[in-house]
């Protein structure tokens, strides 16, 4: 059972202790009114800071890291629901208590923090290769629904 605790307003945890997995998962929502002009931002900027930060400046060395922290993965998505947006940081990482390295949890606590708030930055701005790669990879996303949709609309 999820145990609920607002520690500012409108910044709530919820935390489901259970001694059921051998793992510790953290997930991060922020939640907005859905607006048009938002929306693309918003799925860009998740692709954006999970590809690369200030400390890890490669998906490569970030994704590196990762496997250094016993496979710990780790997620950006944005989603909507009913008439919010919702960006998703999710986080699924090994307990330290079966580990006999200390510290794999600080670690990763520190990472999130990294990935939030040290994106990977050039001159006040997101790195322009990366944003416009994923500012493509996103329109090419969104095409391929439309392609999808009208495609099996005409062969119906």
């Amino acid at each position: 059972m999820f145990q609920s605790i607002n520690i500012a307003k409108g910044v709530n945890v919820h935390v489901n202790e259970t001694t059921q997995f051998k793992t510790i998962n953290f997930s991060f929502k922020f939640k907005d009114r859905l607006t048009p002009e938002k929306a693309s931002a918003r799925s860009i900027l998740a692709n954006v800071l999970q590809h690369s930060n200030e400390v890890y400046p490669s998906h490569t060395a970030l994704r590196m890291v990762l496997d250094g922290l016993y496979g710990t993965s780790l997620y950006i998505d944005s989603s909507k629901r009913g008439n919010e947006h919702i960006v998703t940081l999710n986080v699924e990482t090994v307990n330290d208590q079966y580990l006999s390295e200390e510290g794999v949890l600080e670690k990763v606590l520190n990472l999130m923090y990294v990935v939030l708030f040290k994106p990977n930055m050039e001159n006040g701005l997101f790195k322009e290769s990366i944003f416009l790669r994923e500012k493509q990879t996103i329109k090419e996303r969104i095409e391929s629904i439309f392609d999808e949709k009208t495609a099996t609309r005409s062969s119906a």
